[in-house]
């Protein structure tokens, strides 16, 4: 017995959409062919290369030039720990190693704190 016959329907409701078409559904437009490409206007010449040894001698003062302000900005961001690191140099930190540093008379301070 078919499923017509019996009244029951697929899982898939009922219908194979192989079988009918969808009436809803809008044909597909041909393919409309592509325009002609247009052609291209002529190239623009490209104008003259400088000589090999004027390249050369601008590459090298760029090169120059750029190293230059890293190291003046090397030079501005490094400047405080010149100071910083070469102040044990000029003065006296420690006696040694039973030297003390004075922090102030002993009568200031409290024992236990």
């Amino acid at each position: 017995m078919s499923e017509a016959e019996s009244g029951e329907k697929s899982d898939d409701g009922g219908s194979d959409p192989a079988a009918e078409p969808d009436p809803a559904a809008e044909p597909k437009p041909a393919a409309e062919p592509k325009p002609a490409a247009e052609p291209k206007p002529a190239a623009e010449p490209e104008p003259p290369s400088p000589p090999a040894g004027e390249d050369e001698s601008r590459r090298k003062f760029l090169a120059t030039a750029c190293c230059g302000l890293g190291v003046g900005v090397g030079a501005i961001a490094g400047a405080p720990a010149v100071p910083y690191i070469l102040y044990p140099l000029g003065h006296e930190t420690t006696k040694g190693s039973d030297g003390f540093l004075p922090a102030g008379a002993s009568s200031q301070f409290k024992e236990g704190q």
